[in-house]
């Protein structure tokens, strides 16, 4: 019995919760780990689970509604082997991500990253055998 209950822990996968984020356009998820929220040093696309390191270069506060708390927009550079290959545009409501705006460098083309609320079974199935839970 005993051996049978180290069997089971050992093929169990430790789960780690992330802020999860997606196009329109493409099928890779954007991980932020909650766990780095709200100073993010690194971030990942799923399914590749390259961490890309994070530099936080400025921010910016805006005011909103009375009785509402201020909206804040994070700016990081994305580097990449020691150079900088991006910036990131975080956005973010009292403890509410919203979106994650990408700036290429090369391209300046803005990529738009909504934060994903309900996953369809498969993709959370997919995401939890590789220890990653949406929060």
């Amino acid at each position: 019995m005993m051996l049978y209950l180290l069997n089971l822990s050992t093929d169990a996968h430790a789960t780690a919760s992330y802020f999860c984020f997606k196009t329109d356009l493409q099928q890779n998820i954007l991980l932020v780990s909650t766990e780095e929220f709200p100073e993010i040093k690194t971030i990942q696309y799923y399914p590749y689970l390259k961490r890309i390191d994070l530099k936080f270069s400025h921010y910016d506060a805006i005011d909103t509604a009375r009785d509402r708390p201020s909206e804040f927009h994070d700016f990081y550079k994305e580097i990449i082997d020691n150079q900088v290959m991006g910036t990131y545009e975080v956005i973010y409501q009292g403890a509410m991500f919203s979106t994650i705006n990408h700036t290429a460098k090369n391209s300046h083309r803005p990529t738009k990253f909504e934060r994903i609320y309900h996953l369809d079974p498969n993709t959370r199935q997919n995401l939890n055998r590789q220890g990653i839970d949406c929060f």
